[in-house]
């Protein structure tokens, strides 16, 4: 049974009062040891675990003067109210008075979290929970799990945790959930007080505090089984990622300057121009791959119809038209940059690869004008043809070829030459260089060089759709050799036909990858701490898919090796061979 309204109201008035008394000349001390201990909850009314509570006023008093803290943000309210609350703090007490009364036959639960704390150090109360229930029942059914990143298992803290009645049409997207929890610093979540239903869980950002998720700014994980709860139950573990489900579109077309723009409002994984006058259109993406640069590389007298197709990460496709046109404009067109990236060089195998970037859509001139500049004496011109390969808008350019054979007697000299500085002027040396590669050398030498070498490509190497042409490029060549670098190898045993086998580093990047084998072996690794990523490759279709919460498809598994100690590090170390058998 309930009180009656005036009693309820006297018998907390005359409660407010005892505690008070018992702590009126508490004031925060000027001295002495620092406080170290939270605030302890006294008692509350309604008291933790009463049923049949009516009221619409939440009473909490404490055994010191304590402070709010960020309490509309930190107070968890389940299930949750489509109302608001006022609060106030008079010395040890806080007092949460609602907008509407609570619904009937209903176990709530307010979790107060860190929104509390005593007025001297801000020290938070500890798990401070309050449950009771508007009916005759409390329910007692309990939910928890863990949350972490998808591509790094790193635990996620300050993430909504939702519950969703199966039965309804509400969602993460379109609504804010029915029983709600946080993650913590480790990345665990738990609903109390839950009643005994079928529900769905899902997790999401919510960098705008309004318990619903937009996709195309804030990350979300999602099951694709709903829970039956009758018991007390451990959820398998939530994998957040970053996908944007808006529908494909494209959202409006623009000049600007020289330039035309179209702009859809995803991010693009493949596109197709198709001018109606079947002229080959250039074009370049911007860094989130949402916006489409069209360049002037024909004349159009007004304008030009254009069939536009592009898909998205989800594989979403759309088809669109818009009609090009290149209006005079006094703007200068953009500036034409050429970089050279990731130059690896390898004596013993042989190699030299190297990309360009270029700003706009570029034609490679002449191959026969690469070549190995050796300081200002002289110049050494590659024996074989490059081996050359451009992306699909003409930005990207791979090189790979073999290294000259004057250029490896050249460094096997300078590195005999330097190793023997020290020796008189005239004395004649004989030393035996071991087999690199297909190349067996012997040298003889009585002087001491020092010797520095660069890969030079002349002026306009490369040349832009708008005849933009290259500056020289001249980049210095750092041999890289086996005894500087580790190896990491092993063999795999898995059930699994199609997979990707990633060796990343410390920032998850993505420093080599193979695809299945019975083995594996990475060679010429950078000293360091690597972490080794497998993404399972479910559907046999050739690559790592993310799936699709509309379509209830979840992301192809990713695991992260890790040792019987549960360290996910590996350590390589020059000169080392490391082998590390995976089983997954």
């Amino acid at each position: 049974m309930y009180l009656p309204t005036i009693m309820y109201r006297l018998f907390i008035s005359v409660f407010i009062i005892a505690i008070w008394g018992a702590c009126a000349n508490r004031v925060p001390p000027t001295g002495g040891p620092k406080d170290e201990d939270p605030p302890k909850l006294m008692g509350s009314i309604p008291k933790d675990g009463n049923i049949n509570v009516r009221t619409t006023e939440i009473t909490l008093l404490f055994d010191e003067l304590v402070v709010t803290k960020n309490i509309k943000k930190e107070l968890l309210i389940t299930p949750r109210i489509d109302f608001d609350y006022e609060y106030s703090i008079k010395k040890n007490t806080v007092i949460i008075e609602l907008e509407e009364p609570l619904d009937s036959a209903t176990t709530y639960t307010f979790n107060f979290r860190n929104s509390i704390v005593d007025i001297t150090e801000a020290n938070p109360a500890v798990d401070l929970i309050l449950a009771f229930s508007t009916g005759p029942i409390l329910d007692t059914l309990q939910i928890n799990g863990n949350i972490n990143d998808l591509f790094t298992e790193n635990p996620i803290e300050n993430l909504v945790v939702g519950l969703y009645k199966a039965d309804d049409t509400l969602n993460l997207f379109n609504s804010p959930p029915y029983y709600l929890a946080q993650t913590d610093e480790q990345g665990n979540y738990i609903f109390r007080n839950l009643k005994s239903a079928e529900y769905i869980i899902n997790a999401f950002g919510d960098s705008n505090n309004n318990l619903m998720c937009e996709s195309s700014r804030e990350p979300y994980a999602f099951t694709n089984n709903s829970i039956k709860l009758d018991s007390t139950i451990t959820a398998d573990t939530l994998k957040l990622q970053s996908l944007n489900i808006d529908s494909l579109q494209l959202k409006r077309t623009r000049n600007s300057g020289q330039y035309f723009i179209a702009i859809t409002n995803k991010y693009l994984t493949n596109i197709a121009l198709n001018a109606s006058n079947d002229s080959t259109i250039w074009y370049t993406l911007d860094k989130d791959h949402k916006e489409i640069k069209i360049y002037n590389t024909f004349s159009i007298k007004d304008s030009l119809l254009v069939n536009i197709a592009i898909e998205d990460s989800l594989y979403i496709q759309t088809t669109d038209s818009f009609y090009l046109k290149f209006p005079p404009s006094e703007r200068k067109y953009d500036k034409y940059n050429v970089k050279l990236n990731e130059l690896e060089l390898f004596p013993e195998r042989r190699s030299i690869s190297f990309i360009i970037n270029t700003s706009k859509p570029s034609y490679f001139l002449s191959a026969d004008s690469i070549s190995i500049k050796v300081d200002t004496l002289s110049t050494i011109l590659f024996d074989s043809t490059w081996n050359i390969t451009t992306n699909k808008n003409a930005t990207e350019f791979k090189f790979v070829n073999v290294l000259p054979q004057a250029y490896l007697d050249s460094i096997q000299t300078n590195d005999v030459n330097k190793s023997t500085s020290g020796s008189s002027r005239g004395e004649r040396i004989s030393t035996n260089i071991e087999k690199k590669g297909n190349v067996n050398l012997k040298i003889e030498t009585g002087s001491s060089t020092n010797l520095s070498y660069s890969l030079r490509l002349p002026f306009a190497s490369f040349l832009s759709i708008e005849s933009d042409s290259s500056e020289q490029i001249e980049n210095k060549l750092t041999p890289k050799y086996a005894k500087n670098f580790g190896v990491l190898k092993g063999n795999i045993s898995t059930e699994h036909t199609h997979y990707i086998i990633q060796l990343i580093d410390n920032n998850f990047d993505v420093v080599k990858e193979i695809t299945q084998t019975t083995k594996y072996k990475f060679r010429h690794v950078s000293p360091g701490d690597y972490r080794i990523r497998i993404l399972i490759d479910s559907n046999k279709n050739g690559k790592w898919d993310a799936g699709n919460i509309l379509l209830n498809q979840l992301p192809e598994p990713i695991l992260i090796y890790k040792n019987e100690e549960g360290n996910k590090k590996t350590t390589i170390r020059a000169n080392w061979e490391i082998s590390l058998d995976l089983t997954f």
